[in-house]
């Protein structure tokens, strides 16, 4: 998930559903109920529910890999983690054209009484300076021409990997915009942008050269980039991320799967680069840039005067105001 610019992360309602749908509410009395996962990491898939997809366990997020029964600080995490269930309602920063399954199996399974509110794509407002230089570079590219790469604010590419996207993009012969942190060689510079700073994401997405976005998939990432209807290149490290690169390759069909992170797990150079070409060559995917474009489409509609999310916006404020006049 992409981080905000504070640093929290925002979760997709996937990564919300350990539940069994005829599980009982955790309480003190019934404990709360547990994921049938593997005794040890496997490719075994791990599946929560006939009408849900099944992960391997190193994909499921870490939450779940790392706990350790009987441990106290665990314990406390996982009960606090479970305890959102009980919560009177529940908002999530998504909308229902894209994440109906999800939220159909949470409301099904009583999580937070039922009451969830789908009230995004919320995104932050974009500024209204920049001083990185980023848009003259992108003012001067033709459209569509540029793929930009970022995998989020909290993450940084070791040697191997930088080295290896360097030689992707080189192959590629792209243009292209790198929000890389320290981590991009000195060497790199000018052969493209590459941006060592905080990169206003929204605007740079929502640009007419930008035609693709090597995402970590990041949840608020993975907003920004349906909302501009842009081609995802999904590429995801950690976190709730393979569960969102799922979710966006698999079953919306916005995107393609261009690597996995993890533990030594660096993408072979060529093949990476004949990816991020094909991403800026026009008619490539074409079944993939169609969804894109009406998913984005769908985004705004949500969000839009009589949208599903602007209609769950003013359920949630008749819903908390009720609440405070009966306090």
């Amino acid at each position: 998930m992409r981080s905000s610019k504070d640093g929290a992360d925002v979760p997709s309602p996937a990564a919300f559903c350990p539940q069994d749908g005829n599980s009982q509410r955790p309480s003190r009395r019934h404990p709360p109920p547990s994921l049938p996962l593997p005794p040890s990491p496997s490719s075994t898939p791990v599946s929560v529910s006939p009408s849900l997809p099944s992960f391997p366990f190193p994909h499921l997020p870490s939450v779940f890999r790392r706990y350790v029964p009987g441990n106290p600080d665990w314990d406390f995490t996982r009960e606090s983690f479970l305890s959102n269930s009980l919560s009177s309602a529940a908002i999530f920063n998504t909308f229902d054209f894209f994440d109906s399954p999800y939220l159909s199996h949470l409301r099904s399974s009583s999580y937070a009484s039922g009451r969830l509110f789908a009230v995004g794509p919320i995104a932050p407002a974009v500024p209204d300076s920049d001083n990185s230089n980023i848009f003259p570079y992108l003012d001067s590219c033709p459209p569509n021409s540029v793929v930009y790469i970022c995998f989020g604010s909290q993450f940084t590419t070791e040697p191997a990997l930088t080295a290896a996207i360097s030689a992707g993009l080189e192959s590629s012969g792209v243009r292209f915009l790198w929000a890389a942190g320290t981590a991009a060689p000195e060497e790199f510079e000018g052969k493209g942008k590459v941006v060592k700073g905080w990169v206003p994401q929204r605007a740079v997405l929502e640009h007419v050269a930008v035609a693709a976005f090597v995402t970590h998939c990041g949840w608020n990432s993975v907003l920004e980039g349906l909302v501009a209807g842009v081609v995802l290149l999904a590429w995801p490290m950690e976190a709730d991320q393979f569960v969102n690169a799922k979710l966006l390759v698999e079953e919306a069909g916005v995107a393609v799967r261009i690597c996995e992170g993890g533990p030594g797990k660096v993408p072979e150079a060529t093949e990476l680069g004949r990816l991020i070409g094909k991403a800026v060559e026009e008619g490539s995917w074409p079944a993939l840039r169609l969804k894109a474009a009406e998913m984005a489409r769908k985004a705004k509609e949500a969000v839009a005067e009589g949208g599903s999310s602007f209609l769950a916006m003013e359920e949630m404020a008749k819903l908390l105001k009720q609440a405070s006049t009966e306090d």
